[in-house]
């Protein structure tokens, strides 16, 4: 039987189909599951609120008191390798500040932040005082102005576990590039956080 020529462009654009299946199926596969991905997702909108003062005579007398104890601090930090000087001063719910500053080591893991210094230190001295309010500081060796100071993750996380441990807000006032930030709590600079209720199942 012969086969019209019409037959024969069939057959070869159904053997063209089938070899770019795989192409075909490799581009668009993933646009169409991010499209009804996102026609499945629900969008969750974080909002975050934090004071801002362009000087530190703004501030409240505590919170100025506070910061000023902070930049003290960073002046003795030991931080020979990174000349990066911070400072951290906290208040307890007495009124007593306890001061931390970063303590670097030639094994740089076992260096600790200035924020961590100071609450372990509260943490072991006055264990039955609350925080009320940390503050934090940096500046370069040799600087005259001071640069931001906002807490790392891990600092975070241990600022976390004492508001945790003492169901109240922990006030962070951070210092740097020419202004002062202050968040009420550390769910504003931590969200979604790993906590207490996530191993006691609270």
């Amino acid at each position: 039987m012969q086969v019209q020529p019409a037959a024969h462009g069939f057959i070869a654009m159904g053997s063209w189909f089938l070899s770019a299946m795989p192409f075909i199926l490799l581009c668009f596969l993933p646009k169409l599951y991010a499209f009804f991905r996102k026609k499945m997702a629900k969008a969750i909108q974080i909002s975050i609120q934090l004071e801002v003062y362009q000087h530190i005579d703004e501030l409240p007398e505590t919170e100025r008191y506070l910061l000023n104890r902070a930049r003290q601090a960073a002046s003795r930090a030991y931080a020979p390798y990174s000349n990066f000087l911070v400072g951290a001063a906290l208040l307890t719910s007495e009124g007593k500040v306890v001061e931390g500053n970063n303590q670097e080591n030639a094994a740089y893991p076992s260096g600790l932040c200035a924020e961590r210094t100071a609450l372990f230190a509260a943490g072991a001295m006055h264990p039955e005082l609350q925080i009320s309010m940390i503050a934090v500081s940096a500046k370069r060796r040799g600087d005259m102005y001071y640069t931001a100071a906002n807490p790392c993750g891990a600092c975070r996380q241990v600022i976390a576990e004492y508001q945790d441990r003492q169901h109240t807000p922990i006030r962070i006032i951070m210092e740097g590039n020419g202004e002062i930030v202050i968040a009420n709590g550390i769910d504003s600079l931590l969200p979604f956080r790993f906590g207490q209720k996530n191993l006691l199942n609270s």
